[in-house]
């Protein structure tokens, strides 16, 4: 990259050179890469882009300016083939370069990769801004793993994205900063969500005056599992002074023995369909979320604004925030108590509510953002000073 390192940036530090690395052009990451870039050449910090040549126009950059260069790659979204051939092309520009920004679970760990066989002393910072990724999939495991053990940062777009790199001792996990936030409108709710709440109620047979408690806990064999029933079973006896509905939505192995054993036995308890579970919790007075859920991930529920009384692992509690009340996976008479306080206690619930979508549903103005970024770039650069000082010219 001799354009680039041959120039004279103009900001506070004129010896940092910046690279992008991105592989989409549309994503709520990429809107705020273009911000950000944007923002990094009227500081005069020169500035390489790496994408293919469509996402790069896509950026609407002044392709004029002398600070700007672009690296042709022909990444794209997901695991190919020719992936250690774009690696490769970032590697061999990294001596020129003293922070990498990639924009994207994929592209960070194209970041990551590139680093392979480059000397200690030429590695550059790398940021990562990691999108919502599905943890049960081998292949963005994968990549999530890649980004943890070569960024020095990870920006996650939501709270339990940041929590799951910060279970993996990445240095720096933060929020991103975003224009808007990283919600699937093709996702858990939209096309989920077809009946009303009040349509959605009768169908489950759940009359006037009764309290709706949903769980789309996964039907395995399990603690947790045990727990949940154990309380749906003990609540109108818990609670004799109220009515109760609880109604189950999860997929699993032992979903035909719960239908079976307990949802026949017990008028209060429902076993609803696994595809109504969004529609079940967007119409419940209350949900209770489990590490292990199906049909409705823990974003989509968090973007429901409904009150969450979570039950499960560290890790899961610490994904919910510390507005969330939070039991342990073997704690009925914990569950029981969580319940009935949530329910005696409407300026809670509607706390803990807001507080779960925040978790999901922040944004950012395009100049808070900016500060935000550079904030985080000055910490991530003193951070890597002692490994790879910048070299000055």
């Amino acid at each position: 990259m001799s354009e680039l390192a041959s120039q004279t940036p103009l900001g506070p530090d004129p010896n940092t050179r910046i690279m992008h690395v991105l592989d989409t052009a549309d994503s709520v990451v990429v809107e705020m890469a273009r911000e950000t870039i944007a923002r990094h050449l009227q500081a005069g910090y020169p500035t390489a882009v790496a994408a293919r040549r469509n996402v790069f126009d896509s950026l609407g950059l002044d392709t004029a300016d002398p600070l700007l260069v672009h690296i042709e790659i022909g990444a794209v979204r997901g695991i190919r083939v020719s992936d250690a051939s774009h690696a490769f092309t970032l590697h061999k520009y990294y001596r020129h370069v003293d922070l990498v920004h990639a924009h994207g679970l994929h592209a960070g760990a194209l970041a990551g990769l590139a680093l392979t066989g480059l000397p200690q002393r030429r590695h550059p910072a790398i940021i990562t801004t990691v999108e919502r990724f599905d943890e049960s999939s081998t292949v963005d495991t994968l990549l999530a793993r890649t980004v943890a053990r070569t960024s020095t940062a990870v920006l996650g777009t939501t709270d339990p994205v940041c929590e799951y790199f910060a279970d993996l001792e990445v240095p720096v996990t933060e929020r991103a900063p975003l224009l808007r936030p990283d919600l699937d409108p093709r996702g858990d709710l939209q096309t989920a969500i077809t009946r009303d709440r009040r349509r959605v109620r009768r169908d489950l047979d759940v009359p006037a005056g009764h309290w709706l408690i949903a769980s789309p806990i996964e039907m395995r064999d399990g603690t947790d599992l045990t727990t949940v029933l154990d309380a749906a079973i003990r609540l109108p006896s818990h609670r004799p002074d109220r009515r109760w509905v609880v109604a189950f939505t999860g997929g699993g192995a032992a979903r035909d023995q719960v239908s079976r054993e307990i949802g026949n036995r017990f008028d209060h308890i429902r076993v609803a369909s696994e595809y109504s579970a969004a529609e079940v919790a967007a119409a419940a007075d209350l949900v209770i979320a489990a590490d292990r859920m199906t049909g409705l991930s823990t974003e989509g529920l968090m973007q429901m604004r409904r009150p969450v009384v979570h039950i499960g692992r560290e890790r899961g509690a610490r994904i919910w925030g510390e507005s969330v009340t939070h039991v342990d996976a073997d704690d009925t008479p914990g569950l029981l108590a969580a319940i009935t306080d949530y329910v005696d206690n409407p300026a809670t619930r509607a706390t803990a509510a807001v507080a779960a979508k925040d978790r999901v549903a922040a944004s950012t103005s395009v100049d808070t953002a900016g500060l935000i970024l550079l904030d985080i770039y000055d910490t991530v650069l003193g951070m890597h000073a002692g490994t790879r000082p910048i070299e000055r010219r």
